[in-house]
């Protein structure tokens, strides 16, 4: 399995290739998100104790479920942002429907609230949100 580094590795080459994407793919761009926001999720669940690795989607899943019950994680809604961006890449991927361009915007901006949790998990980042520590 991937450590925590390799896969923030991952993420990053995800968001780099964001950058090079026409507006004509707005489905590709969604499910870059989408795999990006994946990779620092996985990233945070193999830096956990113990460390965790999902083995697909649905697995992924049903942790980021079970995390919903920490304090910091359910008031950063990662798990509806993380299932935002699930249910955009699919709708993409299997079901032909080209994202919008609110829907890129939405995209992106949930996929930043993912990253900055994630790097605040990692230690690689303040608190995104100061005023929401207890």
């Amino acid at each position: 399995m991937p450590s925590p580094t390799e896969h923030c590795q991952q993420a990053e080459h995800n968001k780099d290739f964001l950058s090079g994407i026409d507006d004509k793919y707005l489905d590709w761009f969604v499910t870059t998100c989408y795999y990006a926001s994946v990779h620092l999720l996985e990233a945070c669940l193999a830096e956990g104790r113990p460390p965790r690795h999902s083995s697909d989607h649905s697995v992924r899943m049903g942790i980021l479920r079970d995390l919903r019950k920490e304090a910091t994680f359910r008031k950063m809604k990662i798990y509806s942002d993380y299932q935002s961006l699930w249910n955009l890449s699919r709708e993409a991927r299997y079901d032909c429907v080209m994202p919008s361009a609110e829907e890129k915007a939405e995209a992106k901006e949930r996929l930043a609230e993912i990253e900055s949790w994630a790097l605040w998990k990692l230690g690689k980042a303040k608190h995104p949100h100061p005023e929401w520590r207890f």
